[in-house]
Formats: C-alpha cells, sequence, structure tokens
C-alpha cells in the first residue's frame, strides 16, 4: 500500500511543477461550452478545438488528453478534483483492506 508520507511527497513534487492557473469547474464549463460552439462539428483535434485544447494545456496546466477530455465533456469534475488535491496537498484515501499491487510485492 502506498504510505500517506509517499503521497504526500508526490503531492509537493506535483505542485511544484505545476504551471499556470488552478483548474476550477468554471474553467471547464466555460472550455467545454466553447468546444461546442466550433464549426467543424467534430470531436477531432482540428481547427477551433485544437486552439482551444492548446490554450486549455498552457493556462491550466494540463495534459493533453485531460484538456481533450474536458473539451468534449468527460472528466471534468474528476480532473478539477485532482487539481484541487494537488493544491492542498490532500492525498488519496487508501482502503487497508483493499488488495493492491504495492501490498502484493
Amino acid at each position: 500500500m502506498i504510505s500517506t508520507n509517499k503521497e504526500m511527497k508526490r503531492l509537493i513534487h506535483e505542485r511544484q511543477k505545476h504551471k499556470g492557473e488552478w483548474l476550477t469547474k468554471e474553467a471547464v464549463d466555460y472550455y467545454y461550452n466553447q468546444a461546442q460552439k466550433c464549426t467543424c462539428n467534430t470531436s477531432e483535434d482540428v481547427g477551433q478545438r485544437r486552439q482551444l485544447r492548446k490554450e486549455l494545456q498552457k493556462r491550466y496546466g494540463l495534459l493533453e488528453i485531460e484538456a481533450v477530455n474536458i473539451l468534449g465533456g468527460v472528466h471534468g469534475a474528476f480532473y478539477v478534483a485532482k487539481y484541487d488535491r494537488i493544491r492542498n496537498g490532500i492525498p488519496l484515501e487508501h482502503s487497508p483492506t483493499k488488495n493492491t499491487l504495492d501490498k502484493e510485492d
């Protein structure tokens, strides 16, 4: 099982390397709505959607897949929670009864 200390070190490292603003629900909603207005009528990463994706990545320091998913309306709340945990140093809760790969090693 991942120790809380190890998880805290990871969160601190992630917070230190984060660039840009912190992702919010309002930002997720805004970029999703902008993607819906694109004239390309496709979910492919082209044209206006590609520009939105790059802007979202640069502004909030997101991974490409996270930005693509947000524009597609997928997992936005999860990403907001992820970056909120990183910003505030909140480790994931681990169940001591759940088997993990770390426990098997």
